[in-house]
């Protein structure tokens, strides 16, 4: 049988066939629409309306044996609706919604996939008012068994957390008929054996099962032989590591320096969003410092962290700020990322299976996804296995060149330009111009200025955190830590103030408007007006010190220094002294602070003041995602978020700034009532320290 096959019931078969022998992609499923499955008009209706146009091939195989009350062994990917698969025959006709009693339970491997499944599960139980309930850990018992006695119908939980409430007493399996395992071989190797035995010792035994599986180990095997009546067995996309969504690759290493050259993957393959997972958690912490060091927007998650850290990552991840997420394979279950285009094996899976469930995770839905593999001369035999197992051929590749990484930069670059200008009309003046740029001596230099300055605003930078010219020398690049500009590079533990924006030196006259193109290549060409690091016009330094401040520091005045600013330097990594004035904004309450420490307002960007600061336990990530969702922005409307010991201000888009004021106000951010405003004038407030003495 070719794996395009329609699939015939196969209960008496033990141990399950073979990939190759029943796989049904997902995309094979026949011509069915959702009334050829036996639903009613209603349920019909509402699920157009949801946006569900047909019927995935999970749904038409499951759902009218679900209906027909058989037991089901469902193998099948994620991401090919599933959920709707068992949540709809429940609402159909599996729950009677007359009985205001838990009829139906749904046990998930964690709690971020048990909400994901509540989420689903209502959507489409709200068509007949079927009343839906999630339980999991690290939430209080009392409301969820307020919930339960309230007349819960479906319940949705971990097995945990539904074990204490049988044990309690406050969830009654009496009236359960039906039962729903999903993504059983994850619970099974998260140590859930034996609440799931307690579990199912304590349900009716006439009650229908249905189990999903990404896989069918010797465990779930061992369940579907003691606990299911003789199940129907669906084995759609076995093999769905190997369906054509997913395009596999291995990049060769030699292992000794994994880290850098992942950063050559990241920056040859230019994921949109990533999973990088590693095997410990002591590797997830060090490699999402790695990257956050190389200016990459990454952050880990294990075990170790709390559920509120989680969701913060999360809802940070899912805002766009965070663009590579580590991850150890306990801490990334349940998590779901639908628009994932890369899944990265930093550390190779310790088991076939386990890079199932890994890979799994992106070309979800129809998408397209991209798995990648960094593979030692130790792994190789672990690669072989997988391929072995699972049919899957992936692409093996050599690590990128210097060149090669800089031929692939260039061709989007020239894409990115033609796709910006290509429609646009060029003024004879301009063509003329060029002509006369080109036959100069020094014409080429000028048009790399230009495309220097063209191309500075939109260009991504790089993943590695070293650029090699052609010549394939290194040079390292300007970086961005954790979501800030570069700065000096300190002592993590010790606390430095943020260096103040660059002192520019007073503008000349307004010189006659010039096309635009003259002005770029005069602004390109003309020589800094920013001081250079170490060379501080106002004083020198009379001592250094490595990772501090200077060691005789104070209020000096200084040609454009504010009086009473506080000069502070700091040594970089590479010898070189960073000056920098602060302030004395211990008991600053008003929402003025000095110009230096505020990001720059421009044409459409406007500041607005915060009255929580550091003082208060306050993240800048955290304080720029909660004003991201609670105001309802989008990540191209907030700009740099500056934060002081009382205080922060952020850089808004003028459109935005009223709603976000009207939304933030009073609310709650931690213990802390905001009070928010538009930041007033700066003007004077270099006077604010005159009369204070400095902080010492």
């Amino acid at each position: 049988m070719t794996p395009t096959e329609p699939i015939t019931p196969a209960s008496s078969i033990s141990p399950p066939p073979t990939a190759t022998d029943l796989a049904l992609p997902v995309d094979a499923a026949p011509a069915v629409t959702f009334e050829q499955l036996g639903l009613s008009e209603t349920l019909v209706a509402a699920l157009t309306a949801m946006g569900f146009s047909a019927p995935t091939a999970v749904q038409v195989q499951t759902v009218p044996l679900a209906l027909a009350g058989r037991d089901l062994l469902v193998q099948s990917r994620t991401g090919s609706g599933k959920t709707a698969a068992f949540a709809i025959p429940l609402v159909e006709k599996l729950v009677d919604v007359e009985r205001r009693e838990p009829q139906a339970l749904i046990l998930a491997p964690t709690r971020e996939l048990a909400m994901q499944v509540h989420r689903e599960c209502a959507r489409v139980a709200a068509v007949k008012g079927t009343a839906c309930v999630a339980i999991y850990g690290g939430a209080a018992l009392p409301p969820q068994a307020r919930l339960l006695a309230e007349g819960a119908q479906i319940i949705i939980g971990t097995p945990g957390r539904v074990l204490d409430h049988l044990r309690r007493g406050t969830l009654s399996p009496r009236a359960l008929r039906t039962l729903v395992l999903d993504e059983c071989d994850e619970m099974l190797s998260m140590g859930f054996q034996e609440e799931l035995n307690a579990i199912l010792e304590r349900l009716p035994r006439e009650r229908q099962t249905l189990l999903f599986s990404a896989t069918i180990p010797g465990e779930i095997q061992r369940l579907i032989d003691r606990y299911l009546k003789d199940p129907e067995r669906l084995y759609l996309s076995q093999d769905f590591v190997g369906v054509r969504e997913i395009h596999h690759v291995c990049y060769q290493i030699s292992g000794g320096g994994r880290s850098e050259d992942l950063l050559r993957v990241l920056d040859y393959e230019r994921p949109h969003t990533a999973l990088i997972f590693c095997n410990t958690r002591d590797e997830t912490a060090r490699l999402a410092h790695f990257l956050s060091q190389r200016g990459l927007r990454a952050e880990g998650i294990s075990s170790d962290l709390g559920q509120g850290e989680r969701e913060q990552v999360m809802t940070r991840m899912r805002a766009g700020q965070v663009q590579y997420l580590v991850a150890t394979d306990v801490a990334a279950r349940g998590i779901d990322l639908p628009e994932l285009s890369h899944v990265i094996n930093y550390d190779f899976p310790e088991s076939a299976d386990i890079y199932v469930h890994r890979t799994g995770r992106t070309g979800r839905a129809g998408r397209s996804g991209i798995a990648v593999s960094l593979v030692s001369p130790r792994e190789v035999g672990s690669l072989y296995y997988v391929k072995l197992i699972h049919k899957i051929t992936p692409e093996q590749r050599h690590l990128p060149s210097a060149e090669e990484l800089a031929s692939r930069r260039e061709g989007e670059q020239l894409m990115r330009l033609r796709a910006r200008y290509r429609e646009q009309a060029t003024a004879p003046a301009l063509q003329s111009l060029l002509r006369r740029i080109q036959a100069s001596e020094d014409g080429e230099q000028l048009l790399a200025q230009l495309l220097g300055a063209a191309l500075a605003a939109s260009d991504p930078p790089p993943a590695a955190a070293l650029q090699r010219d052609p010549t394939g020398a290194e040079t390292e690049r300007p970086r961005r830590r954790g979501g800030r500009h570069a700065g000096p590079r300190v002592d993590p533990d010790r606390p430095v103030t943020a260096p103040a924006e660059p002192r520019v030196a007073a503008p000349a006259a307004p010189a006659p408007a010039a096309p635009a193109a003259v002005a770029v290549a005069a602004s390109a060409a003309a020589p800094s007006a920013v001081a250079p690091r170490g060379d501080d016009p106002g004083e020198q330094p009379r001592r250094r010190r490595r990772f501090g401040g200077s060691a005789e520091a104070g209020p000096v005045p200084g040609p454009g220094r504010a009086e009473g600013a506080r000069r502070e330097s700091v040594t970089t990594s590479d010898g070189e002294v960073e000056y920098f004035d602060t302030f004395d904004l211990s008991d600053t309450t008003a929402s003025v602070a000095p110009a230096a420490l505020v990001p720059p307002a421009t044409a459409d960007m406007t500041r607005v003041f915060v009255n929580v600061g550091r003082q208060h336990g306050v993240r800048v990530e955290d304080l720029t995602s909660f004003v991201q969702i609670e105001a309802g922005l989008h990540a191209d409307e907030i700009g740099p978020v500056t934060q002081q010991d009382r205080h922060s201000h952020l850089l808004l888009n003028e459109r935005v700034v009223d709603q976000t004021v009207v939304a933030l106000s009073g609310k709650l951010f931690g213990e802390q009532t905001l009070r928010v405003e538009r930041a007033r004038a700066l003007e004077g407030s270099a006077n604010r320290g005159r009369g204070r003495r400095p902080r010492r």
